[in-house]
């Protein structure tokens, strides 16, 4: 519980700072660029992607800068639970940067993330006062190398199957379905809901669930967040039914029935 606790709160940070930074990013230069519905939904999140990263490395949050060296490790466990998350948490941007970076090569999508992981771990050491480890920079670049991979692949997988459809708001559909899954199911015995933890920073646990201790992380009565996502699903369904020619519109169309009947369900069982 501690641990989702803790990345519900790291993702909340980003999603503020975030999404401040896109904004003016976006009336500043991506909007005078001819960029598709896509490409600018990829942009935003690449960019939740970052404050992200920086929130959980504590580089951004509630934390105060000051020049204060912390300890250095020339090398540890390259093995360890913390350097394979690492790795994993450094894997979305080797996805990501040869999409956004345009004619971006495969090595200066590598040297972008070893640049970026230098970066977080100097300021770490010179101003967080915190762990500064040459291990988390190697892993840092492995997760890098191996999203550059999975992006080629998915790029190949995509030539290959996209049988003359483009990626358009049937296939921001069918992601949006997952999303929206994802953050409805209440978790740990109906104590806690991402989307209700999300909304409920937004709305002081306003219109969340109707019994909240913010403090345990114990939430119980009415699943309020259910009906905004309820609204929203039906929305992705008419989505995709419009852009029925769009890249995976069809399993967009199928999974937002799937959604709506799993939320129809999970609102009668929330009812007793």
């Amino acid at each position: 519980m501690g641990h989702l606790s803790e990345a519900i709160g790291y993702l909340n940070v980003s999603l503020k700072y975030g999404t401040i930074f896109f904004c003016v990013l976006y009336f500043c230069n991506i909007r005078k660029k001819e960029k598709t519905a896509f490409d600018i939904l990829i942009y935003y999140f690449f960019d939740i992607y970052i404050f992200t990263v920086l929130a959980v490395t504590r580089v951004i949050g509630d934390y105060n800068w000051k020049f204060e060296v912390g300890s250095f490790a020339s090398f540890s466990d390259l093995f360890s639970k913390e350097k394979i998350l690492n790795t994993i948490m450094f894997l979305p941007l080797g996805v990501f940067l040869p999409y956004v970076v345009k004619k971006c090569r495969w090595y200066i999508c590598v040297l972008i993330g070893f640049s970026f992981s230098v970066i977080i771990e100097c300021i770490q050491w010179l101003f967080v006062g915190r762990l500064a480890d040459v291990t988390d920079v190697f892993a840092n670049t492995l997760g890098c190398v191996l999203g550059v991979i999975v992006f080629y692949f998915l790029k190949r997988m995509y030539v290959m199957h996209s049988e003359q459809k483009k990626i358009g708001f049937g296939t921001f559909s069918a992601a949006l379905n997952f999303v929206m899954f994802i953050i409805s199911v209440p978790f740990f015995m109906n104590k806690l809901c991402v989307g209700d933890f999300l909304i409920g920073n937004l709305l002081s646990y306003k219109l969340t669930w109707s019994e909240c201790n913010i403090q345990s992380m114990e939430f119980s009565g009415i699943h309020y967040t259910i009906i905004y996502i309820f609204v929203i699903s039906l929305g992705s369904l008419c989505l995709s039914k419009k852009n029925s020619f769009d890249l995976f519109s069809k399993v967009a169309e199928k999974t937002a029935v799937i959604l709506l009947l799993y939320l129809v369900l999970l609102i009668f069982c929330q009812m007793f």
